[in-house]
């Protein structure tokens, strides 16, 4: 795995690591104790007061913006750093990413199929919900409720990774994948 694919799939414990708020061991031993808990590893972080519930959203926000290629790992390091340190309050980092964000398109796939009319709102978040639950991907997800195809769902995967490598622009997916065929419990999901 080269390393823009491996931050694509930088899990949290990874960047909390990374940006030096917690040990690997750390991470290690509250991953386990997430795992039997059935917990996320951020809300035990939280429980466990490892990290403010502030902390913890700025580090989420930061890994989908590593994850989309929209800022370095170094950076999200380092406004991890500024909060704990208290040079920065989370509220200004998350204000910041967010006007940041604005200007340069994130491509989550939720967003790219509703943007591309292959799915409604109201179904994106019946697959959120499912997806945190069973804690499988949503394109998997959405192919197992029967909500899309494998071929579409692989097709919004492979310009959701054209858009990230910037192959092609967020607007030519979405012209793209509008020429895409959905199947039938699709088009009644479309329709709530």
């Amino acid at each position: 795995m080269d390393e823009l694919e491996s931050l694509r799939n930088l899990k949290l414990g990874e960047l909390l690591v990374a940006a030096g708020l917690l040990t690997r061991s750390e991470i290690e031993g509250h991953l386990a104790l997430a795992k039997f808990m059935g917990l996320p590893l951020g809300n035990l972080l939280v429980r466990e007061k490892k990290l403010s519930r502030e902390v913890l959203k700025v580090a989420i926000r930061l890994q989908t913006l590593i994850s989309d290629g929209m800022i370095s790992l170094q950076l999200a390091c380092r406004a991890m750093r500024d909060i704990v340190s208290g040079v920065s309050q989370a509220e200004e980092i998350l204000e910041s990413l967010d006007s940041y964000s604005e200007n340069v398109r994130s491509c989550r796939l939720g967003e790219l199929l509703i943007d591309a009319g292959l799915l409604s709102e109201v179904a994106l978040g019946i697959a959120l919900v499912s997806s945190v639950e069973s804690r499988k991907p949503l394109g998997q997800t959405l192919i197992q409720q029967g909500t899309l195809s494998p071929e579409v769902v692989g097709a919004a995967l492979f310009a959701q990774g054209n858009v990230r490598a910037r192959v092609i622009d967020y607007k030519a997916a979405v012209a793209q994948l509008k020429d895409v065929q959905f199947s039938p419990l699709a088009q009644i999901m479309q329709a709530c």
